[in-house]
């Protein structure tokens, strides 16, 4: 690089193309060729000039390639992360994709050493070191249409679950997502299955990604729980007891003797199907007046 720049070859212009060839990189420029190489120095060696040179250009091909050092300097220098006309980053649309490139070549350096198997977060580390710088910088995931979205979630599929998960934690992070695009991403039954073990994580953050089978499951959990509440209640208080007390006298008195507060009794009484009286009626019996009568207790 150093002799061409010395004779005076130009980064700036196409490479020679040979005749009837097909190969993109026949037409790609220099400092093309340089956003997407690891090595950060020939980029810098090229100085691309923020004034004349299309950094976004540069930037979608480095953040495409997950390029994370690219990244960093064309940021830098300025180039604009978000140049969607709905306010997104082509950059990162381009980066979320690459789990599906990142995790084939790992599969395909290492194969055989191991089996076919979902891609960890090691293995795709560079896509998620560059996604992280984006965001940071501000880059928004503003997909086109479901089709996008469909993109990223068979890259995503293609990984373990855990490397889903850190991806939406992020975008919420950053508030660099809509809910609904998120949500989209992950509805499908396909994707459901592969993070069922960390769907209970998804939910302090908004979103429901449980199986039909982990729901039915859930409400069968919460209900022996509450069946077995319940039976922990009716073992330690009377209901007989506490129906003929509450009705004998103010529940602040009643409570007292069971060491709780009258909002506290008044909770039991609702768990264990005790009627209550109701506000003002023990005002009204003391002045004499005419008052509902006493409710039967119901059945338990």
């Amino acid at each position: 690089m150093s002799l061409l720049m010395w004779a005076g070859a130009n980064p700036r212009t196409n490479g020679p193309t040979l005749k009837d060839a097909e190969d993109e990189w026949d037409l790609t420029t220099a400092l093309q060729a340089a956003a997407y190489c690891k090595d950060v120095e020939i980029l810098k060696r090229l100085k691309p000039d923020p004034k004349t040179d299309d950094l976004v250009q540069l930037m979608i091909t480095a953040a495409g390639s997950a390029r994370t050092e690219v990244v960093r300097f064309l940021i830098e220098l300025g180039a604009a992360l978000n140049d969607k006309p709905n306010g997104g980053s082509t950059a990162l649309d381009e980066c979320l994709s690459h789990f599906r490139i990142e995790s084939f070549m790992y599969d395909f350096h290492f194969s055989s050493y191991r089996s076919k198997s979902k891609a960890s977060k090691y293995a795709v580390s560079q896509t998620r070191a560059t996604i992280e710088l984006l965001l940071e910088h501000g880059a928004l995931w503003r997909p086109d249409d479901k089709e996008q979205i469909g993109r990223v979630r068979r890259s995503l599929l293609e990984c373990e679950s855990e490397v889903t998960l850190e991806l939406v934690e992020r975008l919420m992070k950053h508030s660099a997502s809509s809910k609904e695009d998120i949500t989209e991403l992950l509805r499908t039954p396909s994707m459901k299955k592969q993070i069922e073990s960390l769907s209970r994580k998804f939910m302090p953050m908004g979103f429901d990604v449980r199986t039909t089978k982990q729901k039915l499951e859930d409400k069968r959990q919460k209900e022996r729980i509450q069946q077995w509440a319940l039976q922990e209640l009716t073992s330690r208080y009377n209901r007989e007891e506490i129906y003929k007390a509450i009705w004998a006298e103010p529940i602040q008195h009643v409570a007292k003797r069971y060491n709780l507060s009258d909002v506290g009794l008044a909770k039991i009484c609702k768990r264990l199907n005790i009627p209550l009286p109701g506000r003002g009626y023990w005002a009204m019996k003391a002045a004499g007046k005419e008052i509902t009568k006493t409710p039967p207790l119901p059945r338990f």
